[in-house]
């Protein structure tokens, strides 16, 4: 087999054995975007990094390249793997090609090479000499940062708890992120995943439990460690909640801390309360920490409800509850965990 077959086959192989998921699904182009399965592919493709034409090329300029003609009509709706037949056939008909020691190749798999050289190469030289001490790196901009959260974390409950029933960080951002990103949480290096333009940290408290265990500040920092870099994110605040509410069933709460205070606590038939901008009626609960999705309802009705710091909102949605006199019991509820906390009676009066 020469080399013009190998690369041929060595593209088949990788679009339609190594990455099967990118060549049944077009779906994955309009959540994840090009650039990531571009990227993948380069980092699947091997054998023919060593040719010296592969090298000393923009490689920047290479794969926007690349991505230009991924997303051209009517490239764009395809499958990657789809796309990469459809445009290497064009090339051939349109007599785009490059001739490399007598083998021919067409334009876009010579740059999908030359990306694929740049990726081997860069892994190679990263696994030959480790990243630096992460204190030593030099503090530069690496992503234009959008959003960032959870500011604030409590010991006892972990508001910034994820699905998956650990605490994280997310960062939000435009643009790209580097190979290799990774935050760090006063200093100490975490891995993260790569989102639609998000990235976030899931700490074990099991396993990392020296980060984010105390109540205190904590920095938290994009680093790069291919490049020695680290760029400023912001301060996350773990506070240590005083103590606990009780359950329905009287026992300690796993997340909501104990009710300072609430209020209104009573109204007139038919007449508004603590009324806000948008002339609803709202009711505020005090507590030293609660989860971000935390629920509230008013006797057998849901109200909107907005955590702000030490401070649950929750919006009357329906002014038919205060249309009888009554007592209306209030309670906070968290939906991961299912605990609902009684927090008191609403009294509606004549």
């Amino acid at each position: 087999m020469n080399r013009r077959q190998l690369l041929r086959t060595a593209i088949a192989t990788t679009v339609s054995m190594v990455m099967p998921g990118l060549a049944q699904a077009s779906g994955r182009f309009h959540r994840d975007g090009r650039a990531h399965e571009l990227d993948a592919l380069a980092r699947r493709l091997r054998g023919f990094q060593a040719h010296s034409s592969l090298h000393s090329h923009d490689v920047g300029a290479i794969r926007r390249r690349l991505l230009r003609r991924l997303e051209q009509p009517p490239f764009a709706q395809e499958t990657l793997a789809d796309a990469i037949r459809m445009i290497v056939a064009s090339d051939y008909l349109e007599q785009r090609h490059v001739e490399i020691d007598g083998w021919r190749v067409s334009e876009f798999e010579y740059d999908l090479l030359i990306l694929s050289a740049w990726v081997h190469q860069k892994s190679e030289s990263s696994h030959a000499s480790p990243a630096q001490d992460p204190a030593s790196a030099r503090v530069a901009d690496i992503l234009e940062i959008r959003e960032w959260g959870p500011r604030s974390i409590c010991i006892d409950n972990r508001t910034g708890i994820q699905r998956s029933g650990s605490p994280g960080i997310w960062v939000a951002f435009e643009g790209e992120a580097p190979s290799g990103i990774a935050l760090l949480i006063d200093g100490v290096v975490t891995p993260v995943a790569l989102g639609n333009n998000t990235l976030s940290a899931r700490i074990d408290p099991e396993k990392d439990r020296s980060i984010m265990a105390e109540a205190g500040r904590y920095s938290i920092e994009l680093y790069d460690p291919f490049q020695g870099v680290r760029q400023y994110v912001g301060t996350c605040v773990v506070r240590d909640a005083p103590g606990r509410s009780k359950s329905g069933m009287g026992i300690a709460s796993s997340v909501f801390s104990a009710v300072d205070d609430w209020g209104p606590r009573s109204t007139r038939v038919g007449k508004p309360f603590n009324v806000g901008v948008d002339g609803a009626s709202v009711l505020w609960v005090s507590t030293f920490c609660a989860p971000q999705d935390t629920m509230v309802t008013l006797g057998d009705q849901r109200l909107e409800a907005t955590v702000g710091g030490s401070v649950i909102s929750a919006k009357l949605i329906n002014p038919h509850l205060l249309n009888s006199p009554g007592r209306l019991p209030l309670r906070i509820f968290d939906p991961i965990t299912q605990e609902s906390v009684y927090v008191g009676d609403f009294v509606i009066v004549d």
